[in-house]
């Protein structure tokens, strides 16, 4: 075994750690564009959403409605349809129309005032980030300025 090797104190708690962290981070970094995008208001083709069918998902305690329906941008691109609209969209029905802002996304637009869906997204990468942190610097060995470092076998080497 060579002597980096032994220096390195990777425990199953650190390395599940250092693996829950790089998930996170997996998880989290390829969505940045995206929802920095729909929080900002005046970014994306602007158009008009058609509200067509409302779906519901239930869950002990809550629920979220949404609204499916076809986007026509105000420029000369093409309509979309089977898009869905961020938000619940109050007061919308079916063949009610809004305001809508497309940011890229293959089937979801969103309301012209922006969100706040970048909150979670930057949540899970400062706990992903923290997690890799804590888990490289618990694995990797101590150092002291100005003095190598030693493990129980270079220790037991000097006696």
């Amino acid at each position: 075994m060579s002597a980096a090797r032994r220096r390195l104190r990777i425990t199953p708690p650190v390395l599940l750690t250092i693996v829950a962290g790089t998930f996170l981070l997996y998880l989290g970094l390829p969505n940045v564009g995206l929802v920095w995008r729909s929080a900002q208001a005046d970014v994306g083709v602007p158009g008009t959403f058609t509200a067509t069918e409302r779906s519901c998902i239930e869950h002990p305690g809550h629920s979220a409605c949404g609204w499916r329906g076809t986007f026509r941008p105000a420029t000369d691109a093409p309509e979309r349809t089977g898009v869905a609209l961020y938000g619940s969209g109050p007061g919308l029905r079916p063949g009610a129309r809004t305001e809508a802002r497309d940011t890229g996304r293959r089937s979801l637009v969103y309301p012209p005032g922006g969100t706040r869906e970048w909150i979670p997204t930057a949540a899970l990468i400062a706990v992903g980030v923290g997690l890799l942190g804590w888990g490289v610097r618990r694995g990797l060995p101590a150092r002291r300025a100005g003095h190598p470092v030693h493990d129980e076998t270079t220790v037991r080497e000097h006696r």
